[in-house]
């Protein structure tokens, strides 16, 4: 729900109204004093203000705030008007530059890095992205060249590694971009025509595991499946892309307004937050492990499977193609709940796992815990391989969950 609130001018007098999403009566509860929009914009003229927020671009006072956005606005209906600056603090270096008209985003954009060089240049019309959008890594090297158009799906043009090696030219090649933090992935695809094309994948860099994998005939996408989370049958979809470049302007997600909260508040969850990542990372936590040498397990696994009748016709047959069998291994060691896209592979797994014994559970601190195990069974050049994963089960047992103080 959208509340239109007043916020004192300057010493011109009057009003200036900003439409805000209202803030629920749980969330007003969770700080002694709610935040009001008053303590995050300063008008500075009659039409022009100082907006402050974080770096999700939720409205917070200035001494916490990440981003000062500078612009004039519609005293009516609280609209931006003509160019719009957000500026990173402390140090005041120009992230985005938008252009604003009839209350949508309209003309050029500009986005830049904390160093000042610029990292996005586009076009909008009619609050969307349209045209010619180029993109730069921080130390200036081009990184790709993509084109919208009304008609059709998202083109790309040209692309660049980080090394400044040029990936796909005239339309033409492989897209490719990695993402850091906790779960480092790796996602990319073929490009024809400057259209996605085949299966494009996002694996993780840990395991390699994939973890989302969509295909695309001419651009379009066909289906989607992602495996992160899911045991057993990956989770199918067909209506919008996750994987691919995206043209998009990181600001708008003030539209509405939104009040993030006080500094007081902010303080006290990113101390919680930092006792939380301290308690777990003193976490000491070991994998299920088979109940012999993992090579040796695997090898008997493919020698039993001989024994089972009608399996070839859910084995993989062409080289590249993969079989995926998941299971979970509870505190005690044991098997359970075999997936897979055959059931009568699945069936065959649980018959082979469990007659070669119970395995050694994960363990969180030295105190067993659920885990989960995956098989993945490929073709190379005729001969049936397979590949073992493990993992503990997430989320964890409450009661070896960290303790921390609040």
């Amino acid at each position: 729900m959208l509340t239109l609130i007043s916020v004192p001018r300057a010493a011109a007098g009057g009003l200036l109204s900003i439409a805000v999403a209202s803030v629920s009566v749980a969330e007003a509860q969770t700080s002694e004093k709610p935040l009001t929009v008053a303590e995050c914009v300063k008008l500075i003229r009659p039409d022009s203000v100082h907006m402050f927020f974080d770096a999700q671009y939720a409205l917070t006072p200035p001494t916490c705030a990440a981003i000062r956005r500078e612009s004039r606005m519609d005293a009516t209906s609280g609209t931006f008007l003509g160019e719009v600056r957000d500026y990173a603090l402390p140090d005041n270096s120009l992230l985005t530059k938008v252009q604003y008209a009839a209350g949508q985003r309209m003309g050029p954009y500009e986005q830049h890095y904390r160093n000042q060089q610029l990292a996005v240049s586009g076009q909008f019309a009619q609050g969307q992205p349209v045209g010619t959008w180029k993109y730069w890594y921080a130390n200036g090297r081009p990184w790709q060249t993509l084109e919208l158009t009304a008609e059709g799906p998202l083109r790309i043009v040209a692309y660049w590694d980080s090394t400044g090696q040029q990936r796909v030219s005239a339309g033409a090649g492989t897209w490719q971009e990695s993402t850091g933090g906790t779960l480092p992935t790796r996602t990319g695809g073929r490009v024809a025509a400057g259209l996605m094309e085949g299966t494009w994948e996002r694996r993780s860099l840990l395991d390699k595991q994939v973890l989302t994998a969509e295909d695309y005939r001419g651009g379009r996408l066909q289906e989607g499946r992602q495996y992160i989370g899911v045991v057993g049958k990956p989770k199918k979809y067909q209506t919008q892309s996750l994987l691919g470049p995206r043209v998009a302007d990181v600001s708008a997600s003030i539209e509405p307004f939104h009040l993030g909260k006080s500094c007081e508040e902010r303080a006290q969850l990113a101390a919680a937050a930092a006792a939380s990542r301290a308690a777990y990372a003193a976490m000491i936590m070991v994998q299920p492990t088979p109940p012999r040498d993992p090579s040796t397990y695997q090898r008997e696994i493919l020698m039993r499977l001989s024994r089972f009748n009608n399996l070839t016709q859910w084995m993989p047959r062409t080289d590249g193609q993969s079989t995926v069998v998941t299971a979970e291994v509870d505190a005690q060691g044991q098997l359970h709940n075999f997936t897979s896209e055959s059931g009568g592979l699945s069936n065959a797994f649980a018959s082979i796992m469990r007659e070669l014994g119970a395995w050694h559970p994960a363990t969180v601190n030295g105190r067993p815990v659920p885990g989960q195990v995956r098989i993945i069974l490929k073709m190379y050049s005729s001969q049936l391989q397979s590949s073992l994963q493990a993992n503990v089960a997430f989320p964890l047992p409450p009661d070896v969950m960290p303790k921390t103080t609040k």
